[in-house]
């Protein structure tokens, strides 16, 4: 029996669990599933592996999915929720910017959410997967009194939670009490909000954070939002086979290449890379803010077309990634954006975002910027090569600001021992980065305008936008560049490995 709970606790959350709440019109509950008593918790057990392959079927089929908080008892949320109510209302306040100590403000929310995510529900990487699949799930107190209070959803939390991240960005006041304390970070970290916007992808970044008692579990307890049976837990799965946590890694990694292999690229590693695996997620793997526009509920636009065939090949015992689709060079894509939109970088119209281990291996005068990144690349930089994975089609729609983007994976010929036993040649490309940019083909006047002063422009356009009468200040221009959709001949149909 876990530490943080009794048997006869365990009991009582049975019996309520099972009473309909006073404000429910539903009846009495007749079936009741419950993980820690319904899965086999014998390590290598058959049966384990065929439950923990029908959790979607399950938790999707639920009728009410319970979490139950085992060390929060009903006293603890409704002083929670009282203490909450002080700072959500001072910050819905006409005068939370200019007469609130916002540093104040800042502490007083990170510790009230650190005092809801102590439980240890917030830190397995299973309810992590839970959640996901069942968002309407109810928090129930660690006393079993779910009747004696309002029911508390797990969405309600995760929309609190949203609302104080969305008011960090306000102004640079706010942005520098999110330095001081962490608190979008702290947000982040709890994984809630990317299980609320449905994205996928961003779960395994979320994941990173959660524990678990076996390496394997890595897999296990995240396949099922991507209603994936891999390892023990696939159908006619032998019994008797154990897989290793790279071997699971790569199932996970192959099933979402050929799934989606738009959004299993929309990522950069911030840590290291083993060599050879740059083609699939590892726990260093986060997705940039950049690469939203392609999945945010909030920012919804047209579903991204895949230009690109993903799989995977074996090589001389090691598993690659292997691409089939349009490429260009680095150098010559960057010739024609300056050419025709030179102040596309600054206005966030084409963003260059590097993995770490490259990133760093550039003089630091470069890294800041997409700009600087990409000045460095063409100037400086070994050959590199853009293979277009996807772009989003469509018109603009009236009174819609975003643009249409494209987003390509950045490769470079592998120059590493490890090439060199590759035995189809020629040699393996290595992934680096992405590269974002705009389709759209209006734009502002001032993205075509040449400047050594960037961010001066960037200024003087935005100030003249804000101000001007009303119908002002809005000079856009047209330009039709096949270049940026793949449809110019200086796109090539190519083949290869990367990794």
């Amino acid at each position: 029996m876990p530490s943080h709970f009794t048997k006869e606790s365990f009991e009582a959350v049975i019996a309520d669990t099972a009473d309909p709440h006073p404000s429910s019109q539903t009846f009495p509950v007749e079936f009741l599933w419950l993980d820690i008593a319904c899965i086999n918790q014998t390590p290598g057990s058959a049966d384990k592996a065929r439950e923990i392959g029908r959790q979607a079927k399950i938790f999707k089929a639920a009728n009410q999915v319970f979490i139950w908080l085992t060390t929060h008892d009903i006293f603890f949320y409704n002083d929670w929720a009282s203490r909450m109510d002080t700072p959500f209302g001072t910050m819905c306040s006409p005068g939370f910017h200019t007469e609130t100590d916002i540093d104040a403000w800042a502490k007083t929310v990170k510790e009230l959410i650190y005092e809801m995510i102590t439980d240890p529900w917030f830190s397995s990487l299973w309810t992590l997967q839970e959640t996901f699949l069942s968002p309407d799930a109810v928090i129930m107190p660690g006393d079993a009194k779910k009747g004696d209070m309002d029911l508390m959803y797990l969405r309600a939390f995760a929309e609190t939670l949203e609302t104080f991240k969305d008011a960090l960005r306000y102004d640079e006041k706010m942005r520098e009490a999110d330095k001081l304390y962490a608190l979008n970070s702290t947000i982040d970290r709890t994984g809630l909000l990317v299980c609320f916007d449905k994205n996928a992808m961003g779960l395994l970044t979320a994941a990173g954070y959660r524990t678990t008692v076996h390496d394997e579990d890595r897999v296990y307890g995240i396949m099922q939002v991507f209603d994936l049976q891999l390892g023990n837990s696939a159908p006619n799965a032998d019994p008797n086979q154990r897989f290793t946590i790279e071997e699971l890694n790569d199932q996970l990694g192959e099933a979402l290449l050929k799934r989606d292999p738009v959004m299993s690229q929309m990522h950069v590693f911030e840590g290291a890379v083993t060599a050879g695996k740059g083609w699939r997620f590892n726990r260093s793997s986060v997705m940039p803010k950049k690469t939203q526009s392609f999945y945010h509920r909030k920012r919804a636009k047209p579903e991204i077309q895949s230009q690109v065939i993903l799989s995977t090949i074996e090589e001389d015992g090691s598993l690659w990634g292997s691409f089939s689709g349009l490429t260009i060079s680095f150098r010559v894509f960057v010739k024609h954006l300056m050419r025709h939109w030179p102040n596309a970088w600054s206005y966030g119209s084409a963003t260059l975002l590097l993995d770490k281990e490259e990133l760093d291996s550039y003089p630091k005068q470069y890294r800041a910027t997409s700009l600087g990144r990409a000045a460095f690349l063409a100037q400086f930089g070994p050959a590199i090569t853009i293979l277009l994975l996807g772009l989003q089609s469509g018109a603009r729609r009236p009174g819609e600001t975003e643009s249409r983007s494209a987003v390509g994976l950045l490769l470079r010929r592998r120059a590493d021992p490890i090439s060199e036993y590759i035995s189809a040649p020629p040699k393996p490309w290595q992934r680096i980065g992405l590269l974002i940019w705009s389709i759209e083909q209006e734009r502002q006047r001032v993205e075509s305008v040449w400047s050594n002063e960037p961010y001066k422009l960037l200024a003087k356009s935005l100030h003249e936008t804000l101000y001007a009468p009303e119908g002002e200040g809005q000079d856009y221009i047209t330009k039709y560049l096949p270049i940026l959709t793949g449809d110019d001949s200086s796109w090539k149909c190519e083949s290869g490995l990367f990794g």
